[in-house]
């Protein structure tokens, strides 16, 4: 009797769970994805390794990461809006604004290009 009650609590559970990961079913918790390019034209080795801040817009909580040698980055945060933040180097400017950076649970936004002015 028991055994048939275990049984039965863990193929409602079965159930359930694959009721929940149907196909078009986003799980509230699955992070998105932000990825992009930080470019400085004219400015050899500018772009390797800066730091990039994604500031939750609501909550306030940072994601930090960082570019490859290229200048690429990818990063994986909650769905939500965010302020994206390039750490500057001394006597840099952005040559772009970046509005905030909307993405959801298990989105992708691809196209996050930050572009270090050159200096004159």
């Amino acid at each position: 009797m028991r055994m048939n009650r275990l049984v039965y609590s863990l193929l409602v559970i079965v159930i359930a769970a694959t009721g929940c990961l149907a196909k078009g079913t986003h799980i509230p918790d699955q992070p998105g994805t932000i990825s992009g390019a930080v470019s400085a034209p004219g400015l050899q080795n500018a772009v390797a390794n800066r730091e990039i801040v994604f500031t939750d817009a609501t909550s306030g909580r940072r994601y930090t990461t960082h570019t490859n040698n290229v200048g690429d980055f990818t990063i994986q945060v909650p769905q939500g809006r965010y302020h994206v933040n390039l750490t500057m180097r001394p006597g840099e400017t952005m040559a772009n604004k970046i509005d905030d950076v909307g993405v959801t649970a298990g989105g992708v936004k691809a196209d996050v290009n930050l572009v270090i002015a050159t200096p004159k």
